[in-house]
């Protein structure tokens, strides 16, 4: 044990939506932005995504000055580990902080609850992020984005590489394909981010 100071202090931050998949679609977007309205920056460093068998692509951006950047984006049904983010971002007050899961519901006949159980979907994006140790901690009642805010500005600047299937990689999806419900991916690609629960052509 040290009893130095350490320079930064280091969370998580949960971008979680609980908006209901609508059925009989190829792809569905489920929407989740905040304003970062603390006054300390906070550095991005590593995520992980989550969702069950219906997930495609789960990706977080923030706006800052009218530009957006990518925090990261990955294939929920690769293995479950936080990818590190080598691009450096910094997030600072006023930004806009977004994430976007993609479903598949093209085989679902009713919609489908978000929840734990897995008969129902989840669209987690985890951001490990750290802080100078010297500053307040901006998260001190827990880190998360559930919102809608600037909901009509996401849908129309969030970028559609942000939506946009991954290129494959066999040695992962083998073991996507060794868990229960996983469907192979379906080849269609469309683009464009849509609003909450809708679908792009």
């Amino acid at each position: 044990m040290t009893h130095k100071k350490p320079a930064n202090l280091a969370a998580v931050l949960l971008f979680v939506s609980g908006e209901p998949i609508p059925p009989g679609k190829n792809q569905v977007q489920i929407n989740t932005s905040c304003i970062y309205d603390r006054d300390v920056d906070i550095h991005p460093f590593a995520f992980r995504t989550h969702t069950h068998a219906m997930g495609r692509v789960v990706s977080a951006y923030y706006k800052h000055e009218g530009e957006w950047f990518k925090i990261g984006a990955r294939n929920p049904q690769w293995p479950q580990l936080f990818e590190t983010i080598t691009s450096n971002p910094v997030i600072k007050k006023g930004d806009l902080m977004a994430s976007t899961c993609r479903f598949d519901s093209h085989d679902k006949k009713v919609p489908v609850a978000m929840g734990s159980m897995g008969v129902n979907e989840m669209c987690n994006f985890y951001m490990m992020f750290y802080y100078d140790a010297t500053k307040e901690n901006p998260f001190p009642w827990g880190a998360y984005c559930a919102g809608h805010d600037h909901a009509e500005e996401m849908q129309r600047e969030y970028p559609k590489e942000g939506t946009q299937l991954l290129p494959s990689h066999p040695e992962l999806e083998h073991h996507a394909h060794q868990s229960s419900g996983f469907k192979p991916l379906r080849t269609e690609e469309t683009v464009g981010l849509v609003s909450d629960g809708s679908e792009s052509e």
